[in-house]
Formats: C-alpha cells, structure tokens, sequence
C-alpha cells in the first residue's frame, strides 16, 4: 500500500533527523542519493530511450528497389534507382 502524504511527510522529518545527528546535511545527502541513483540506472535509462525513439521513427517508404521519376530543370524524365 502506497503511503499517503502525512506518512510520507513524517518518514521524510525522522530521516532528515537521523542524517542531521550524524553531522550530515540533508540536502547534500539527497543530493547524493540523486548522484547515485543516476550512476547505477543511466546507462539503462539510456538503452530504453534508444530502443523507444527506434520505434517511434517512421520507416521510409522508398525501398531500394523501388524506382523514382524526377523532371530536371530542362523538363525531361530522369529516372532514378
């Protein structure tokens, strides 16, 4: 079950308090869980992210056995492989 914002909120002051005894700053110490988290899930964020854009990208309807006709500039058919 999901604490609610009073729980949260309590858990949060105890921790700061116990972190704070031990002569530790609480923001700095947050700020180092953040550092760490990063550290040991970026190259994994990373890999999701890359597998995800891969997917999102559109595939080009031209293969390379089709053929292509284009005009150049003195209006002749010029085809193209």
């Amino acid at each position: 079950m999901a604490a609610n914002a009073k729980e949260k909120k309590q858990k949060k002051e105890i921790a700061k308090k116990i972190i704070e005894a031990k002569g530790i700053n609480y923001n700095e110490w947050l700020h180092q869980q953040h550092v760490n988290y990063i550290d040991e899930n970026l190259i994994e964020y990373m890999e999701l992210n890359d597998k995800k854009e891969d997917k999102e990208q559109p595939q080009s309807s031209i293969l390379s056995s089709d053929t292509v006709t284009v005009k150049n500039s003195d209006d002749k058919n010029q085809t193209k492989l």
